[in-house]
């Protein structure tokens, strides 16, 4: 009865995500296979001079701000056509939490903030750096 439940859950999730993993790397192989792909490098260039990857890992980095998905099948078309090699797809994993974090705290957060605290109050919110709490979780410092 207990395994139904998390059989359940689980295939609930799943028919959740697929749909998004699927557009992503559906977009991902169309943007690199198009001529456009070129100016996805542009946003994030410097980010990856700073780094020391390739241009063409700053690609990945663009789409990570929209849909991790996307920026993970960037990555992983460039790495199976041996573009880049192991070490800048792991710095390039590493360096994409910042603009994922970006992507949370643009689209999530301060909408929420907004809504609840409303303008004055809930554009300071996201500046708040955050501190762990007891429960295992993290919250805004006051």
């Amino acid at each position: 009865m207990v395994l139904a439940a998390i059989l359940s859950d689980a295939f609930n999730l799943l028919k959740m995500m697929l749909p998004m993993i699927f557009i992503g790397f559906l977009l991902a192989n169309a943007l690199i296979k198009s001529r456009y792909i070129k100016y996805t490098n542009i946003p994030m260039a410097l980010l990856t001079k700073k780094a020391y990857l390739p241009v063409t890992c700053s690609s990945a980095l663009t789409f990570y701000f929209f849909n991790s998905w996307t920026g993970v099948g960037v990555l992983s078309t460039l790495f199976r056509d041996k573009i880049i090699n192991e070490r800048h797809v792991i710095v390039t994993v590493l360096i994409a939490m910042l603009p994922k974090g970006l992507h949370s705290v643009l689209f999530f957060q301060i909408p929420v903030a907004i809504a609840v605290l409303g303008y004055s109050i809930g554009l300071l919110l996201p500046t708040f750096p955050p501190t762990h709490n007891e429960a295992g979780g993290f919250t805004p410092s006051a």
